[in-house]
Order: C-alpha cells, then sequence, then structure tokens
C-alpha cells in the first residue's frame, strides 16, 4: 500500500513542478522521477492526479512552458530588428494619439452631457 502524501510532500512536489527548468518535455513520469529523492520514496502519477493542488501547479506549469517553447519568428539580422522596433514604436505612438483623440472625445461628451442636464441615472446602460 502506498504512503499519503503529507503536506511537507506536497510541498515540496510543488516548487518542484514551479522551479522545473529542465530541457525535456514535462511529463507526470518524470516528475515522479525527478521529486523522488526529495521526498524519500517515488510517487506513482496516479497519487499525485487524486491531489488537486498539485494538478493544478502541473497544469500551469505545462501551461507556461507550451508558451514559451512556441516558434517565434525573429529577425534575421540587427538592421531588420531595429527597423522592426522603429514600425512597432511607431505604430504605439498612433495608438496613443488615437487614444488621447478619443478620450478628450469622451471628455467634450459628459461636459455636454452635464450642461443639458442628463444624468448617470438617465442613461439606459452601465459601464
Amino acid at each position: 500500500m502506498a504512503r499519503i502524501l503529507t503536506t511537507n510532500d506536497k510541498r515540496k512536489i510543488i516548487e518542484s513542478i514551479k522551479s522545473w527548468s529542465s530541457p525535456n518535455k514535462m511529463t507526470w513520469e518524470r516528475l515522479c522521477d525527478s521529486v523522488a529523492k526529495k521526498i524519500g520514496r517515488r510517487p506513482t502519477r496516479q497519487s499525485l492526479y487524486m491531489h488537486k493542488d498539485i494538478v493544478t501547479a502541473y497544469e500551469e506549469k505545462k501551461g507556461v512552458l507550451k508558451t514559451k517553447n512556441e516558434f517565434k519568428v525573429r529577425p534575421a539580422n540587427l538592421k531588420a530588428a531595429a527597423e522592426r522596433i522603429e514600425r512597432l514604436e511607431s505604430k504605439i505612438e498612433e495608438h496613443v494619439k488615437t487614444i488621447n483623440v478619443q478620450r478628450e472625445y469622451m471628455i467634450d461628451l459628459f461636459r455636454a452631457c452635464v450642461a443639458c442636464g442628463v444624468q448617470e441615472s438617465d442613461l439606459k446602460f452601465r459601464p
């Protein structure tokens, strides 16, 4: 009969999951192997899967590892990278200008509402 995982064992397992940096893909079996030394015995994947907090930590870490490993397009050289950065910065500036124009429009709209006596309770929608 397998020994029940103590709170201390679960804490060590969750810490091991959160600090996983192995180049190998994270699997339940590799996790069991890696925590064996920390808790003094090798748990089964089924026993780990019975604990919701361990499963949650495992799934979160898998999601983080998966997004880190997705292929990202990178510029071929520094010149291309500099051009891309410049293009993105100009795009950001355009968006900031658009936001500022919309903000000014909203302020003018609120002023017009106040001048006409329209109150928030008169409006049919709530933000």
